[in-house]
């Protein structure tokens, strides 16, 4: 992904990357910047990159609203597992802490993580 020093590709309107590898960044500073910045919407990737990204312009927010309806109706007719709308943030098994726009878990790794 990004490296230091960005390139004008890698800064947009939306979002900027910075990368953490050499400075680090737990969970819980991740949890407590995003938690300080709410007007903002942060990930952090598997290679210690953080993206920090503006909210959601109206275009966008239509989609996520269809993508995560068209996601719940059939997560409730298929009956497996649960979704999730944007602005959650997930932590993957390789680091990763990313949100998704919307989402979806079996219900037994839900309970199981509970």
């Amino acid at each position: 992904m990004a490296k230091v020093p960005l390139m004008e590709e890698q800064v947009t309107d939306d979002f900027v990357v910075l990368n953490f590898e050499k400075v680090g960044l737990s969970d819980e500073q991740f949890v407590e910047l995003c938690a300080d910045n709410r007007e903002m919407i942060f990930e952090f990737t598997a290679q210690k990159e953080l993206v920090i990204m503006t909210p959601p312009g109206g275009k966008t927010m239509r989609r996520n609203t269809i993508l995560a309806t068209d996601l719940e109706n059939w997560a409730r007719q298929d009956g497996r597992g649960i979704t999730f709308v944007p602005f959650g943030v997930f932590k993957l098994p390789n680091g990763a802490m990313r949100g998704p726009d919307a989402s979806w878990v079996k219900n037994e790794r839900w309970n199981a993580e509970r």
